[in-house]
């Protein structure tokens, strides 16, 4: 391993594998890794100049190696004998960086590429369902990997029989909806093209109309965090049928209910295909005094079955589903109101924040 002395204009790469790493032996200028990434990098006090601490930060500056390039932003830190960096974003996989001393270039650091065999994948679109009604509101988009932000528009597109892109159909949402591990990204049709008598929806048309095939397509070229492009492009095919202008009703849902004294499911038929998501957050089963009992939830039939295991043996006795109200169709009907309503005529009702369907275990 090289060690910086006070050769000023000594130049060296620092390789390090990929790894959870945090940095390497005192002495060494080291890449510290956070979550794939490479987060900052640590240099020896040493390798600079015996100055106040406030003079060392005021003439270190790292930038990205090509020319005429201005310094890369981000907060320096004086941890023991260290100068720890951290840039405001990342630093990119494969490319290199000048760390810079007194406006002289003391050393260069090269970022290592990330595993080409681990690229990430679009793992589902939801919803799943083939036919889907004109007035659909959102599309989910699950990754295996955690992706870049702020790029939805670029690589997502929609084409109309197969041939022609369909121009300003989703919502450019800035900050884009990511959940916290930036897997599952939530994308909007635009409402005001969907809700019919405003100017978006008179001027351009429904995004969607019935009768007609849509390819949902997403580029290979849509990197994750670590800079790594999607492993392929992906296209999810869909027909369109009429609008849906009924709220979800939990008193038409099919209960295949099991017996007392077993473990066997609770199988939840409803009537149509609702949000996916928000079915694993909004239904929970209560025995009689309105406890919530333990067990696990999944989905199926495109989103339209909900099967419920219990951990301990069905009770005898009256039991319940509480829904929450803000449980979705794929048109944004709620279980209080539609999401295309006039307001002018629709009578105005007290919401409602849970509903119950009640059903009864057997011996």
């Amino acid at each position: 391993m090289i060690r910086l002395g006070n050769l000023p204009s000594l130049i060296f790469f620092v390789l390090c594998l990929f790894s959870s790493c945090v940095e390497n032996k005192t002495g060494e200028i080291s890449i510290i890794w956070k979550d794939d990434r490479a987060n900052a990098i640590s240099v020896p006090i040493s390798s600079l100049a015996e100055l106040p601490i406030d003079s060392l930060r005021n003439l270190f500056e790292v930038r990205l190696e090509t020319r005429n390039t201005s310094s890369i932003l981000g907060e320096q830190n004086i941890v023991g004998n260290k100068l720890i960096f951290e840039p405001v974003i990342p630093f990119s996989r494969g490319l290199t960086y000048q760390i810079i001393f007194r406006n002289m270039q003391i050393a260069k650091i090269k970022i290592p590429p990330a595993d080409t065999n681990n690229l990430p994948a679009l793992i589902k679109i939801y919803p799943t369902r083939y036919e889907l009604p004109e007035n659909l509101i959102k599309v989910y988009l699950e990754f295996s990997h955690p992706m870049r932000e702020g790029e939805s528009q670029k690589y997502i597109t929609l084409l109309s029989n197969q041939k022609d892109t369909i121009a300003d159909v989703f919502l450019n949402l800035q900050p884009e909806l990511w959940n916290e591990q930036r897997t599952i990204l939530t994308v909007w049709l635009d409402p005001g093209r969907i809700k019919r008598d405003l100017i978006p929806n008179e001027q351009m048309g429904n995004p969607l109309k019935k009768g007609e095939l849509y390819t949902l397509s997403v580029s290979s070229k849509w990197q994750d965090t670590r800079g790594l492009p999607l492993a392929q492009s992906y296209a999810r095919q869909f027909s369109v049928i009429s609008r849906d202008s009924i709220s979800p009703d939990p008193k038409r849902w099919i209960l295949d209910l099991p017996g007392a004294g077993t473990t066997h499911p609770l199988v939840i038929n409803m009537d149509e295909s609702l949000d996916y998501f928000l079915l694993q957050e909004t239904i929970r089963v209560v025995d009689e005094n309105k406890k919530s009992i333990p067990g696990s939830f999944s989905i199926s039939a495109e989103e339209s079955k909900l099967i419920f295991i219990p951990i301990n043996p069905w009770s005898v006795g009256g039991h319940a589903l509480q829904v929450a109200s803000y449980l979705e169709d794929l048109a944004g009907n709620n279980l209080n109101r539609v999401f295309d309503r006039d307001i002018t005529t629709t009578p105005s009702m007290p919401d409602e924040r849970n509903y119950e369907r009640p059903f009864v275990i057997k011996r």
